[in-house]
This record gives structure tokens, C-alpha cells and sequence, in this order.
């Protein structure tokens, strides 16, 4: 085992246990319904609650006791450095699905990579899905689900597969790219899409996910993918290129996640309006 792996397994121990702390307490406040008020509306134009603030802090607060050098990059706050060279870049988003957690709904994750910043490359991921208490983990070329080995989907078809993304706006829904890919209807849709559900993708429990409108920021789409591509699924930007992780706050990543190539490539010729043929490069 490198330094380098011996160190990121001693960090994520220590993170599992953080973000298990979190999610009881997440739990314990929809159970309640205490502590979900908002506290402002960010020029983005999204809502910061307050459990968004205290799973931000948890997550900081312990990256900073391991010594680590690092750029925390989050979605509630301004980058902030750590340490005297920051060696790593942390991307982190403390409550995926906020607007749905405020009104009680169970749908939700929180979500942490760990990439080298001279190259952007990760070295750690992990995911939790808050109301059933599972984590993804990602390291070491291996994708586990609390803790057991994951593979993806088999599904080839997309009138078999099970597709997530994000859809819900008039626009999102109206928009050509999305109608293309939906006019050979899959089997279920969800209307979601987010790190959680690039991670499902990896462990084979949807089939498909994909961003084709404006884009995810890095903290919706590397965790995820990151799992996924280390579990083996496969990813493409809608031009069939390779899907890059982009660190940058004003970066936008719209991209295809699939179980398998083959359904990877179906997507893409649905998207593109193309023969079978088209084909995926890269990983």
C-alpha cells in the first residue's frame, strides 16, 4: 500500500463516521421537523437552510483534524485553504435535495471528493443517502455499498433502462435534447439526479443518468461519477467525449453516465439523432 493510500484510508474511516453522525441527525430533524428553517437565499438564487450550514461545518471541522494540506471547495460557502500547500482539493456538498429535506421528504445525500490538485484526479469519494442510512465509497480502484462490492446494470435497451436526471423545469422538460432521448420511452423515470444517483448507476440499482441542459457544478457530478466509473459503469460528454473532472466554481459539466457501453452508445445515438453506430471515447 502507498502513503497515499494508507493516508486516504485513515481519512476515510474517520469521514464514514462523520457523515453517519450527520445523517442521524438529518433523520432526527425531518422525525421532528426542528431545525429546517432557511437562513438565506444565495445569489444563485437556491435556498441555504440550517442544516446545510451544520453538515458543511461537520465535514470541515474534521478534514481539518487530519492534517491534510487542501482547497475546500463547497456549495455553501467561498473556497476556503488549508494548511501551507493545499495538495488536495475537496469538493463537498453538504445536502443535496435541501428544498426536498425542508418539507420532510426522505431524498437526500451528502456527498465528498478528494482529488490531487495538480492533476484533478480523485483519490476518494463518498456518498451518503441520508433516510436509509447507506454509503458509497470509492477508493483504491474499489466501489463499494456499505462496505460489500457493487457492479453495474446489464441493461442494454433504453426502452428496458431506469433513467435519472433532473428534469422538473418547463424548460428541462421541453428541451429538444430531452425529448430525443425520451422518445423511445424507458421502462421508469426519475425526476432527481445528483451525485446519489451517478453513484446508483455504479451500483447497478438505475440504469442511466444524464445532465443535457445547462450543466451540474463539480459537487453534483464528480462524487458520483467518481463511484460510478470506479464500480465500472461508463460516461460521456453528449458529444461522446470523455467526461473531465472541472474543479472551477463557474464550471458546468452536462454529461451521459450508463451501466454499460452499449447502453452508453444508445443514448448518445438517441441524443444525436443517429444510425446505431455511435460511438463512446475514453472512459
Amino acid at each position: 500500500m502507498t502513503l497515499l493510500e494508507n493516508v486516504m484510508r485513515k481519512v476515510d474511516s474517520g469521514l464514514a463516521e462523520v457523515l453517519g453522525d450527520i445523517g442521524k441527525e438529518m433523520r432526527r430533524r425531518v422525525r421532528e421537523y426542528d431545525g429546517l428553517g432557511s437562513l438565506r437565499v444565495r445569489d444563485d438564487g437556491d435556498t441555504t437552510h440550517s442544516f446545510d450550514v451544520f453538515s458543511e461545518s461537520a465535514i470541515l471541522t474534521y478534514l481539518k483534524s487530519t492534517g491534510l494540506g487542501f482547497r475546500f471547495n463547497s456549495e455553501e460557502s467561498a473556497p476556503v485553504d488549508i494548511g501551507h500547500d493545499q495538495d488536495f482539493t475537496i469538493i463537498v456538498d453538504p445536502l443535496d435535495g435541501s428544498s426536498m429535506l425542508a418539507r420532510g421528504y426522505p431524498l437526500a445525500s451528502v456527498a465528498v471528493t478528494i482529488l490531487r490538485s495538480e492533476d484533478n484526479s480523485p483519490v476518494l469519494s463518498r456518498i451518503l443517502e441520508v433516510f436509509t442510512n447507506v454509503q458509497y465509497a470509492a477508493s483504491d480502484g474499489e466501489a463499494t455499498r456499505n462496505g460489500k462490492p457493487v457492479v453495474p446494470s446489464g441493461t442494454t435497451a433504453l426502452s428496458d433502462a431506469f433513467l435519472v436526471t433532473y428534469s422538473a423545469t418547463e424548460s428541462r422538460m421541453a428541451s429538444a435534447a430531452f425529448r430525443r432521448i425520451c422518445r423511445t420511452p424507458p421502462r421508469l423515470t426519475l425526476n432527481y439526479g445528483g451525485p446519489l444517483d451517478l453513484a446508483k448507476v455504479g451500483s447497478g440499482q438505475c440504469d442511466l443518468a444524464l445532465e443535457l441542459h445547462k450543466g451540474f457544478p463539480p459537487r453534483d457530478y464528480i462524487p458520483g461519477l467518481h463511484f460510478a466509473r470506479t464500480a465500472g459503469a461508463v460516461a460521456a460528454q453528449p458529444d461522446g467525449s470523455p467526461v473531465p473532472y472541472l474543479t472551477g466554481p463557474d464550471d458546468r459539466m452536462r454529461f451521459i453516465v450508463a451501466g454499460n457501453r452499449a447502453l452508453l452508445n444508445a443514448a448518445l445515438n438517441a441524443y444525436a439523432g443517429d444510425a446505431p453506430g455511435h460511438r463512446v471515447s475514453g472512459p
